[in-house]
């Protein structure tokens, strides 16, 4: 094991030799902004995930108790999701093309900080809609679909494989903390919306 290590190490020193100095600048700024990605993911899936446990009840509420009301609901909200990512991804797709990703990928942060602080103040039933709907095809488009884009534009082969898994790796950490602090707010005692008001300020 040692011994392929120090050729390993020996590798990758002769790649570094090979590469002239613009190539390794650039190879470290592919690298910053791969790390802006990942937590751009992360910090996506966390906001997600964190009014998961809040949603369901303030459905509730607005369902005049009735359970199914409230699945029937909620899974409507999930096929307007769908419905709104299939009217947006070409277009975001084809404008983010002419106008550059960078924009549209902070549309996420900006609709959810803005929707979400919306149902802190204002739990009516059109409110809850427009979140999920929104908020879930925007996260999806400007937020996973974006940052794979990016990244296939910064790598290639090997590399692109290894970014897409490092991706994923950081979705599956935005999920394990954000249902770990949504959790943790609704067990402290506080009311459902104060998860959409916690959720707003993480993506401020």
């Amino acid at each position: 094991k040692k011994k392929q290590k120090k050729r390993q190490k020996k590798r990758q020193k002769k790649k570094g030799m090979g590469m002239s100095e613009a190539e390794q600048k650039l190879k470290a700024a592919a690298g910053r902004t791969a790390n802006i990605l990942y937590a751009h993911m992360m910090m996506n899936i966390v906001g997600i995930c964190m009014v998961l446990q809040g949603r369901p009840p303030l459905v509730l509420a607005n369902s005049a108790g009735s359970a199914a009301l409230m699945a029937s609901t909620l899974s409507n909200m999930s096929a307007g999701v769908g419905v709104l990512e299939f009217l947006l991804n070409s277009t975001v797709g084809k404008l983010s093309d002419t106008y550059g990703r960078r924009r549209f990928l902070l549309l996420s942060p900006i609709v959810n900080c803005a929707l979400k602080f919306a149902v802190f103040v204002n739990q009516s039933p059109l409110m809850l809609i427009i979140e999920r709907v929104t908020n879930g095809a925007i996260t999806t488009i400007a937020g996973s679909t974006m940052c794979s884009t990016m990244l296939s534009d910064l790598y290639s082969g090997s590399e692109l494989a290894n970014s897409y898994a490092t991706l994923g790796a950081a979705a599956g950490a935005g999920a394990i903390i954000g249902s770990f602090l949504g959790g943790r707010i609704m067990a402290a005692g506080y009311s459902a919306q104060a998860t959409f008001g916690a959720a707003a300020v993480l993506a401020a």
